[in-house]
């Protein structure tokens, strides 16, 4: 255990995996808020796309790049969902 506590790499890693999940933490506080709308859904989405792009080309770590592509991916995979969402409402004349 304190082998673990005095490891260096184990902080640098556990600040690293800090600064990659805080934006994922402000994202759901938000959302999750009582009078919380769509639109504010979606910009915060775009939020989060261009503050994980930033990441990607600031670390080239392989562990960095694997975890912060895949968020990308899923939130890439969530705004098409929502994007089909308003196309579907537009086409049909109904509010999402």
């Amino acid at each position: 255990m304190f082998s673990i506590i005095e490891d260096s790499a184990f902080w640098h890693n556990l600040l690293q995996l800090k600064k990659q999940l805080k934006p994922l933490t402000l994202a759901t506080n938000i959302t999750q808020l009582a009078n919380v709308h769509l639109d504010q859904v979606l910009i915060i989405f775009g939020l989060l796309y261009k503050e994980y792009q930033a990441l990607l080309a600031k670390d080239n770590s392989l562990e960095t790049r694997i975890l912060v592509q895949c968020i990308i991916d899923s939130i890439e995979k969530c705004w098409a969902k929502s994007d089909s969402v308003w196309k579907s409402g537009l086409m049909t004349g109904k509010k999402p």
